[in-house]
């Protein structure tokens, strides 16, 4: 082998072995940022989630979350990631990476790099002896020395430990409780769209429900109720309602018309009903709904005063079923107990030509009623004749 081959071959090694440290070293230096990007941003995050699980913040405490984890990730991610990836190393720069982890080898490997070009220069600055013997003794007195060992993995490891336990953390609170994770992460998001509502409201956002048909419905009514969003429009709106005595909200989502108009109907109510609507922060007031069961006789009391010539006294059936039969002549005094307070009852009579008004008290009413029809003496026979109750609460049903 000549003397310039030689030394062309002894340049290439070093080059290889001080170009592998440098690829190493970048190597470890991207692991570890990758690592601390992970866990500078992830673990704070983590904290933010945690909190708002136990003890909701407010939006205005969660509204700085995600912009400074966007401008922690560009930070970071320049920093200890992309910048790194982007440097480039020279095998002058990769010897002085060695020596100095290597004090002992004094300026070795970078004089024999960067003599090495007076070998091939037409015009050489120093003696070709002294440069050859420089570049073959930088490579074969370090032929045996591993330069890899130089770089230092330590960072890198501990990085990438703290990267892992914080994802340890957060599979185990998505193992936990999925659901409330996903909960907290969507509401970082919702906050914004808070913040929004709120400068809506200041600005006269509302949800008015307009007036319902009657006071108080029927027990067992299917219920439409009307709201509109006014200074305001958003196509997502929902309805929530629960009883009165309960403090659990149930809630529907509602389809918004152009105009802001939504429409719930309650189906089958049976008990008092509180209902608002609900756009993000946006709400109405709670509106009661109140229902009410038709009257209806709980229980008829008839009393027969019979006439003089029976020369009885007067007899009486707590609970009647309604038929009635008596003597000419007798006074039927019926008194009529009704599940809730009555406004008016009225006595419909095939025996009689006008309706005849009870006299109303509370839950009660009472009527008397005169068998004194001469048309019924005609006939021998027993007479026939039909009567219907009619009673009215005082919300008309």
């Amino acid at each position: 082998m000549s003397v310039g081959t030689e030394a062309r071959t002894a340049h290439q090694a070093l080059c290889a072995r001080v170009m592998a440290v440098a690829l190493l070293h970048r190597r470890y230096l991207l692991l570890a940022g990758v690592g601390r990007l992970l866990w500078q941003i992830g673990a704070p995050l983590l904290v933010v989630l945690a909190l708002q699980e136990l003890v909701p913040i407010p939006f205005y405490g969660r509204l700085p979350v995600l912009p400074l984890a966007a401008i922690g990730l560009l930070v970071w991610g320049w920093k200890y990631v992309v910048r790194p990836l982007l440097e480039r190393f020279t095998p002058t720069r990769a010897a002085l990476m060695v020596e100095r982890a290597r004090p002992g080898l004094r300026n070795r490997l970078v004089s024999a790099l960067q003599l090495y070009p007076e070998l091939e220069s037409a015009r050489p600055r120093f003696s070709l002896e002294l440069v050859h013997a420089l570049v073959m003794h930088a490579q074969t007195s370090t032929a045996d020395d591993n330069f890899r060992k130089v770089v230092d993995r330590r960072p890198a490891r501990v990085q990438l430990f703290r990267a892992g336990v914080t994802l340890a953390l957060w599979l185990v609170l998505a193992a936990v409780n999925p659901t409330g994770l996903a909960t907290a992460v969507r509401s970082l998001g919702e906050a914004w769209l808070d913040l929004r509502d709120e400068v809506q409201i200041l600005a006269g956002a509302r949800i008015v429900i307009d007036p319902l048909e009657h006071n108080v419905y029927l027990s067992g009514s299917d219920i439409t109720i009307h709201a509109r969003q006014e200074r305001f429009h958003s196509a997502n709106m929902r309805v929530r309602w629960r009883q009165p005595k309960k403090e659990k909200w149930q809630e529907a989502g509602l389809k918004v018309a152009d105009d802001g108009r939504v429409a719930y109907l309650a189906r089958a109510v049976r008990e008092p009903l509180e209902v608002m609507f609900v756009s993000g922060k946006i709400q109405s007031a709670a509106l009661l709904v109140n229902v009410t069961e038709r009257p209806r006789i709980a229980n008829l009391t008839v009393e027969y005063q019979l006439p003089d010539y029976v020369r009885r006294a007067p007899v009486v059936q707590p609970r009647s079923d309604g038929n009635l039969s008596a003597l000419y002549g007798s006074v039927i005094i019926l008194t009529i107990e009704a599940n809730k307070p009555l406004a008016s009852a009225t006595l419909l009579g095939s025996f009689s030509q006008e309706p005849l008004k009870l006299n109303v008290g509370g839950h009660c009413a009472t009527t008397i009623i005169h068998l004194d029809n001469a048309h019924w003496l005609d006939s021998a026979a027993d007479s026939h004749e039909t009567y219907r109750l009619m009673l009215q609460d005082n919300y008309g049903y």
